[in-house]
């Protein structure tokens, strides 16, 4: 019992660990109409600082617009270029990103960032609605310089290994419990 004990708290610890990395999201940081898209931006880190930036980028065409906020979106493929504007004349782009999955507009873009400061980014979106532009604001606050990369690798390898680890131990006494006994 003690060991199955042990299984379910590994088997708990590496679903909490593996769901906060695997996470996809982020903190919106720009949600507006633009010539009949619907464009969304989100950002991780939600706090971001320099070295690598997220951006999740959603483009959707208004099927409905009634002026409540209960708007019908449908999917809606369109390509997106990404460029950026930082302080000190330090820029990035043009960045042509592949979707996510093929005929939706959802855009997952890793973004090496430098120089801490405002930055404008600026989305060209171009589709079958027409062009169009976005610029989003956004804060880039310098790191803590703290060597922190290695934290939430060393705690999936630990919640895996301790998986393993419970597994093996599992394994071994069942095979012991179902294995007849020598007199």
């Amino acid at each position: 019992m003690r060991y199955l004990s042990v299984l379910t708290s590994a088997i708990l610890l590496s679903a909490l660990i593996l769901d906060g990395v695997a996470a996809n999201g982020g903190e919106l940081l720009y949600n507006q109409r633009h010539a009949g898209y619907d464009v969304s931006v989100s950002v991780w880190p939600p706090q971001p600082k320099t070295g690598l930036v997220v951006f999740t980028v959603l483009v959707q065409a208004v099927a409905a617009a009634n002026g409540h906020g209960d708007d019908q979106l449908a999917p809606i493929s369109t390509t997106l270029t990404l460029r950026a504007q930082g302080p000190a004349n330090a820029s990035i782009g043009p960045l042509r990103p592949n979707p996510v999955q093929i005929g939706v507009s959802h855009f997952d873009v890793r973004v090496p960032i430098e120089h801490a400061g405002q930055w404008i980014f600026t989305l060209h979106i171009s589709g079958p609605l027409g062009d169009t532009s976005a610029d989003v604001p956004l804060e880039i606050h310098p790191s803590d310089d703290r060597p922190t990369s290695w934290i939430v690798p060393a705690a999936v390898a630990a919640g895996i290994a301790s998986l393993a680890l419970a597994l093996a131990v599992a394994g071994r006494r069942l095979r012991n419990a179902t294995r007849p006994r020598r007199r």
